[in-house]
């Protein structure tokens, strides 16, 4: 099929070019300009119009083409009455910017657009105040033909730097990632960002690795599906949470976010596209999760769903040491009624464990509930998650449990807003502004965490040395050990606890197979050790005695040194300050090599190419202007800016 020649198929049996109106039919209505129908999050109100101006660089002029889906059918009282399903109608509204993007526009639900449209779909173009309806046909088969052109082009970019020898990454659009970048050729693979299909029957969704987190929610959640673990930032893409390690507040029953991958299309270094599940190249599907993108470029995934409840309603239990905080919490992931469990350590004195369970009862079953309306993390005015739950904990212990009954969106990003307590942070380094809910609601705009994450917090800005952002995964007879270190040596607080399950190494996944502090040599890496579950700890803020840039390596050396001594491992997301013989110590160099050899990725970078930080690079850093961006306010400054493009 021609995409670029798409017809649409008119009632009376006649076609139209897909490529449909022309510059004169936008100048006979109102709107010469390009405009998006948006509909307004969280209101019932009608969608405004939306007035946007590009040029198509193909035709030299405005081309506009006008969608309608059909709007949901569901329940007045449902929290998802304002998201768009499959078949259903919402005035939908974008333009082709060219005829190479505009299958892409429709794909990567840009506008609101529903991702996966169905084989017959009415679509509407506005003329004056009158509607022409029209169907296309095949949208699916005109979606997957764009991914797989797209995927030709990314095959043959990486089979010319093959046949060259000559080493490349992958650039992917976004990064959640800390660490620094590196200066090499790239691929750039940030065209793959689109939901190719969701199939409710069988609950599994098809999605390229370039999708966000809140794009898959806002598609399977109108079908009361929700995948099995999300990560809690809405920026994090699919991609990056197969080839990273993911473990959220669902991780205790399904494991790491790769756990619900069922299968997935490679571009190995050579050049050629192969699919890998557990069935077929099972050696390839296991190792790439976790294997940050060092074995081949992921391009396609196919991840299972669960069932949807339209809240979560949470408990929040207060303990006085956090001896007693851990011991509730690996407690809490026993309970089958359990579809969340996570921990906020405040203090030596304060640990709260909260647990969530998924319900479709708007009503509390708790009279203790501080209100009976929904409890929301997503609007300006809402209180951040982790001032909530300290809120929540800090006033005189009711009868029974402390409860909130929160819709499901606004529990799964609930971190959102504030990334974590990092956004505290930033406000400390301020120094000027005070940290109170008024400049919260001022400063909201770029206290979320993609804004945060161009802030400073992203591999691109040089404050990542000047601020510890890790997360280290330790068995559970250690944790209090550990945690014991970061108050003494690094004054953090709060601290995050995430429950994770085993885990069968060898992995570069968090894992571990020891119950006890351990030599710097851990031992029994191999596949036949039994591995345990551990208890991911958040360590994220700035850490006494780390002002200098010596001070900060020597910090984060200590930091994993103890790490290691105590059975843990970190997640490879963030700085890393290994040797090359210590971090092969770690993780299997010969089980991993083999792979590389098998399937030809000597022109990817390994993965401790990609964890290293260069830290003579940053040493070489003595001149003004380099000095300036990393001083106070300057720093600050430029991170706003960032922000603010976000």
């Amino acid at each position: 099929m021609d995409v670029h020649n798409l017809r649409a198929t008119r009632p009376d049996g006649s076609t139209k070019l897909w490529q449909s109106e022309q510059e004169s039919d936008v100048a006979q209505n109102s709107y010469p300009t390009r405009r998006v129908l948006r509909p307004r999050p969280g209101s019932m109100k009608r969608p405004k119009w939306e007035r946007e101006q590009d040029d198509d660089p193909v035709l030299g002029r405005t081309q506009s083409t006008y969608v309608a889906l059909h709007t949901p059918d569901t329940h007045p009282s449902s929290p998802t009455r304002n998201r768009f399903a499959f078949g259903q109608t919402v005035c939908v509204v974008w333009c082709t910017r060219s005829r190479d993007t505009a299958l892409q526009d429709v794909a990567g639900a840009n506008y609101y657009i529903v991702p996966q449209l169905t084989s017959v779909t009415e679509v509407t173009h506005r003329r004056s105040s009158h509607f022409h309806r029209h169907t296309y046909n095949n949208f699916p088969l005109a979606i997957m033909e764009a991914h797989e052109a797209d995927i030709r082009r990314i095959a043959d970019d990486v089979r010319a730097f093959h046949t060259r020898g000559e080493p490349f990454r992958i650039f992917h659009g976004s990064t959640n990632s800390t660490r620094p970048p590196h200066g090499q050729p790239t691929v750039d693979i940030s065209v793959l960002s689109r939901i190719l299909h969701v199939d409710p029957e069988a609950r599994t969704a098809i999605v390229e690795p370039g999708v966000p987190m809140d794009r898959l929610v806002d598609a399977t959640l109108p079908l009361n599906l929700v995948p099995p673990v999300v990560m809690e930032f809405p920026g994090i893409t699919v991609g990056g949470g197969f080839a990273g390690s993911a473990g959220e507040s669902s991780s205790f029953r399904h494991g790491g976010f790769h756990s619900a991958i069922t299968s997935i299309e490679m571009v190995l270094a050579t050049g050629e596209v192969v699919t890998a599940s557990s069935e077929e190249r099972p050696d390839l599907f296991r190792g790439a999760s976790g294997a940050l993108g060092t074995l081949g470029i992921v391009t396609k995934l196919e991840m299972r769903l669960i069932p949807a409840g339209g809240y979560v309603e949470l408990v929040y239990d207060q303990y006085p040491s956090v001896k007693d905080g851990i011991s509730a919490l690996q407690r809490e992931t026993e309970n089958p009624e359990n579809d969340f469990v996570e921990g906020i350590i405040f203090s030596s004195t304060s640990s709260v464990i909260i647990t969530g369970r998924m319900t479709d009862d708007p009503t509390p079953k708790d009279s203790s509930s501080s209100s009976r309306h929904p409890q929301t993390f997503t609007r300006p005015n809402d209180q951040w998650y982790y001032l909530h739950v300290r809120d929540r904990v800090s006033s005189p212990p009711p009868p029974s449990p402390r409860t909130d009954l929160v819709p499901i969106r606004d529990y799964l990003f609930r971190y959102d807003r504030g990334g974590f307590w990092m956004g505290e942070v930033a406000f400390r380094y301020a120094r000027v502004v005070p940290f109170n809910r008024l400049t919260r609601r001022l400063l909201n705009r770029i206290m979320n965490t993609r804004a945060l994450f161009r802030a400073g917090l992203g591999g691109g800005s040089r404050m990542t040395f000047r601020y510890l952002v890790h997360d280290l995964s330790l068995p559970y007879a250690t944790v209090e050990s550990f945690i014991d270190y970061v108050a003494d040596n690094l004054d953090i607080w709060p601290l995050w606890l995430c429950p994770l399950p085993p885990i069968q190494q060898p992995t570069f996944h968090p894992s571990s197979t020891t119950t006890t502090a351990t030599t710097t040599e851990q031992p029994d890496r191999g596949p036949a050790a039994d591995p345990v579950p551990v208890l991911n700890v958040g360590v994220w803020g700035k850490a006494k005695g780390s002002d200098t840039l010596e001070d900060f390596v020597r910090v984060n050396r200590d930091l994993e040194a103890k790490l290691r001594h105590l059975g843990g491992r970190k997640v490879l997301y963030s700085h890393a300050y290994y040797t090359e013989d210590e971090f092969w110590s770690i993780y299997d160099r010969d089980w991993y090599d083999g792979l590389r050899e098998k399937y030809h990725a000597s022109t990817l970078p390994t993965v401790y190419d990609k964890v290293k930080v260069d830290v003579d690079q940053e040493r070489r850093r003595k001149g003004f202007r380099n000095r300036l961006a990393v001083s106070w306010p300057f720093a600050g400054l430029i991170g706003v800016a960032s922000a603010l493009r976000t």
